[in-house]
């Protein structure tokens, strides 16, 4: 059968070990991609991306092409963007079976399955339930019982068991970059690549809190991680094909193992010696991962930090390192050849304006390369819903509507409510790394009177103007690149 994914802006690892799969068993795949120019999770100016919009090539691309089925990777981020186009597809193929998968389609899948225009979801990791939905179409035969499947039954919506989760790691091929590279050219000069599935960490904020409690049937680790030979060998195939120079590790938290890790970063110094990126947590920083991570050439760590308010910190992120840890986190790469980037939350509940003073004094006497903020997000059925409902801070309509995907903005471009009084320290954060203690001293001694630009929708991007020049700052290169490459096409088509 020939497979269509569909996905917006970036590059999606879900998908390509999909369809590593799908073809490893023989059948077809392509990606429809959509470039998303100047409306994607960072910003949207809405005249200039109707200018730019692909949807008339997309259109002309799927009849051309005539797939058997078209799968959606959903998050709750894109899913208007999902559902705007699975409808496109719909019409032009009015016969297609149309799929969404992804942590959306985890959450609620009932929900996805209530618009006319899709009919499956879906839940958990897909590799094995998409194989046997595209077989069983193929074939004609019952996909009823196909496990972590979401299907409709007339007017019923069947939501079938999930299956234990796969284990051994290296049992997966290796993901198939050619479905995403082959659209965008411009992403052969980095390698995005996971070692891991799972976290250790149970934080209320993130789609882990759900995936726990769905997925895991606590038959076998609900972390689980790839053997180092695997890994390797998966990056030294690539580095030959692609060459790129630099490498995107997006484990949820790459030091958790340090035993795992001394052996890794010797290995891979050895066998693969490209700079690499990668997430961290502070209760896994010592002196000695750090030194790890510096040899093997790791050039930028991002830690959540979210907060210094303890009291938030354990009841509702669930999130229990001291305020001492994260300040030994960031001394230890003070004096490493490691950029050191954290994140921050805005509007949690309870934070007041001495708990934003007090990270802007911490950070200022104890300073990271880079400091990156976001805005809270609420997530369906994550552990943070329950902790809101129970005190309050969301009615049952904003749960249904953050069930039903109704919009709203990205963490990176505002979260689900901006608090217009936080603001000025959003921006004051973010400018820190670039000034002296001195200049933020001054502006704090003058908050009462500051007036700053609100930024809160563009924070991210506003944080990725100053590591333009930056070599190895894939995030800023990933998105320009993709303006560079498909702007002129645009233009000249």
């Amino acid at each position: 059968m020939k497979i269509a994914f569909a996905y917006p802006a970036f590059e999606n690892l879900g998908m390509e070990y999909i369809s590593a799969l799908l073809k490893e068993h023989g059948h077809e795949t392509f990606l429809l991609f959509d470039p998303q120019l100047f409306n994607d999770l960072f910003i949207n100016m809405k005249f200039i991306s109707n200018v730019f919009d692909y949807q008339n090539k997309l259109k002309k691309e799927v009849l051309k092409k005539k797939p058997d089925i078209i799968a959606f990777s959903v998050v709750s981020d894109n899913f208007t963007w999902a559902c705007k186009y699975a409808k496109m597809y719909k019409k032009l193929l009015p016969g297609i079976p149309i799929v969404f998968g992804g942590p959306h389609a985890t959450a609620v899948p009932k929900y996805i399955l209530k618009n006319w225009f899709v009919d499956f979801a879906i839940v958990g990791e897909g590799e094995l339930p998409m194989l046997e939905l595209v077989e069983a179409l193929e074939n004609k035969t019952d996909y009823t019982n196909i496990q972590n499947l979401g299907y409709k039954d007339n007017d019923d919506i069947i939501i079938n068991e999930t299956r234990p989760l796969l284990q051994d790691l290296d049992l997966l091929p290796y993901p198939d970059k050619e479905l995403f590279l082959n659209a965008n050219p411009y992403a052969k000069k980095e390698y995005n690549l996971i070692t891991a599935r799972g976290c250790v960490h149970k934080c209320s904020y993130c789609h882990n809190s759900l995936e726990r409690k769905v997925l895991w049937k606590k038959c076998g680790n609900y972390l689980r991680r790839r053997s180092i030979d695997n890994i390797l060998t998966e990056l030294k195939e690539s580095k030959e094909k692609y060459h790129f120079n630099t490498l995107c590790i997006w484990d949820e938290v790459f030091t958790y193992d340090e035993e795992w890790l001394e052996e890794f970063c010797h290995r891979y110094k050895n066998e693969i010696g490209v700079p690499f990126w990668t997430f961290i947590h502070p209760n896994h920083v010592t002196k000695r991962v750090v030194e790890l991570l510096e040899y093997a050439g790791c050039w930028e760590a991002e830690m959540g930090v979210q907060t210094l308010n303890q009291e938030v910190k354990d009841n509702i992120l669930h999130r229990y390192e001291k305020k001492e840890t994260v300040v030994n986190a960031i001394k230890l790469f003070e004096h490493s050849k490691i950029r050191l980037v954290v994140d921050v939350i805005f509007g949690l509940p309870l934070l007041k304006e001495e708990d934003y003073i007090e990270l802007i004094e911490t950070f200022n006497e104890n300073r990271p390369a880079k400091i990156q903020t976001f805005w809270l997000r609420y997530y369906p059925k994550i552990d943070i819903i329950d902790i809101a409902k129970d005190n309050e801070w969301l009615t049952n309509e904003d749960i249904e509507e953050i069930n039903q995907g109704i919009p709203s903005r990205a963490a990176a471009s505002g979260g689900t409510k901006i608090d217009a009084k936080f603001e000025k320290y959003q921006i004051i954060l973010t400018l820190l790394p670039f000034c002296s203690k001195k200049t933020i001293n001054t502006l704090l001694l003058k908050k009462d009177n500051l007036k700053l630009p609100a930024v809160s929708k563009y924070g991210h991007l506003f944080t990725r103007l100053f590591d333009l020049k930056n070599k190895h700052d894939v995030g800023g290169r990933r998105y320009t690149g993709r303006m560079l490459y498909f702007i002129p096409r645009k233009i000249f088509n």
